[in-house]
């Protein structure tokens, strides 16, 4: 950006962590004595950087993190004479980046595409409340634009487009709670591929260990993105089973008790939704034996297939789930248990 911004006449510099950077220091002393009219830097001033006649920021990178867009944001919002306003230009102009500024800015527009609607019709009904002085305007073209990306996008080739996009940033693939928490619905693939690990496993995303655990447990792990939830027992039992290394396996009801316990002593949500029997081993231990052991067993939402068994207070897993690759097996079914709690829990 520094050489092409140069060639057309531009006083510019790039600041980064490699060699060839310009010292930040002098690059910073530079555009404030104006003998230069851009900085361009990599992840370097983010933060801390304290500029107040800089009235442009160009934004040229993705990212998923509210904090690091106002950050950015923000290198452009000290107030100086002969400056009158603050000018964002976003080159990235991908649909997530965005909404993300949308809904940096908007009051209640919160995590979820779904609130960035509510919050446009807010806008449309002047019904936003700003602190004294301040406003956001948005032309009508915008609000359009932001309307229709504001719709859940759970179309298979907007979550693909998505996927490698997160991969490109992160360096890693994304789970199905990544999914989620973008406002995709990891079981939208169902259709075209039969369910969410069967669509990261197309994409070639699951490491070599991974793809043959899925593919010896496929009908299990298909199972677990659809079995009915009435209440997160179900996961919580597994996850409790993988928390103790014992999935695939066995596992002794009261070690199963304690480690259930634990799972769901983590949030508040979890431990009202387990109710008053989570203070007592007894009553905590009827309910599980009553409730998801007993789903479990029958074939309760696995299409009737019996993944699990319970004889003289043991829970075990059946022959139906392969133990080959059991850690990656346990890693792949902590993520839809996981993805199954945070869809339940919201």
């Amino acid at each position: 950006m520094s050489e092409y911004f140069s060639e057309r006449g531009a006083r510019c510099v790039a600041v980064h962590s490699g060699p060839g950077s310009v010292a930040r220091g002098k690059a910073l002393e530079e555009l404030k004595s104006g003998a230069l009219d851009i900085v361009f830097s990599v992840d370097m001033l983010n933060e801390g950087v304290d500029v107040p006649m800089v009235d442009t920021v160009l934004m040229l990178r993705p990212t998923e993190s509210k904090i690091l867009w106002l950050q950015q944001f923000g290198r452009g919002l000290r107030k100086a004479d002969d400056k009158a306003f603050v000018q964002v230009i976003d080159y990235i102009g991908n649909h997530r980046t965005f909404t993300q500024g949308a809904m940096a800015l908007l009051p209640g527009a919160g995590q979820r595409l779904g609130e960035l609607s509510m919050a446009l019709e807010r806008i449309v009904n002047a019904d936003v409340r700003l602190p004294p002085g301040c406003e956001v305007v948005y032309e009508l073209e915008a609000l359009n634009i932001l309307r229709a990306l504001a719709i859940p996008p759970n179309s298979v080739d907007a979550m693909t487009a998505w996927f490698k996009a997160f991969w490109e940033q992160h360096g890693s693939r994304a789970t199905a709670c990544d999914a989620y928490d973008a406002g995709f619905d990891p079981r939208s693939v169902r259709n075209r591929f039969g369910g969410w690990l069967a669509f990261v496993d197309a994409l070639e995303a699951l490491s070599p260990d991974e793809s043959l655990a899925f593919k010896a447990n496929r009908a299990f792990l298909e199972a677990l993105d659809v079995t009915p939830m009435t209440k997160s027992y179900k996961m919580l039992v597994l996850l409790a089973m993988i928390a103790e290394g014992r999935f695939p396996g066995v596992i002794e009801i009261e070690s199963l008790v304690s480690a259930f316990r634990h799972q769901a002593m983590g949030t508040m949500a979890l431990r009202t939704d387990i109710g008053p029997e989570i203070e007592s081993n007894a009553s905590l231990r009827r309910l599980i034996e009553q409730n998801p052991i007993k789903a479990w067993v029958s074939g309760q939402g696995t299409g009737n297939e019996f993944y699990f068994s319970y004889t003289d207070n043991m829970f075990s897993s059946n022959d139906g789930i392969a133990r080959s690759h059991p850690d990656s097996l346990a890693s792949l079914a902590r993520e839809l248990c996981e993805w199954r709690l945070a869809e339940y829990l919201s």
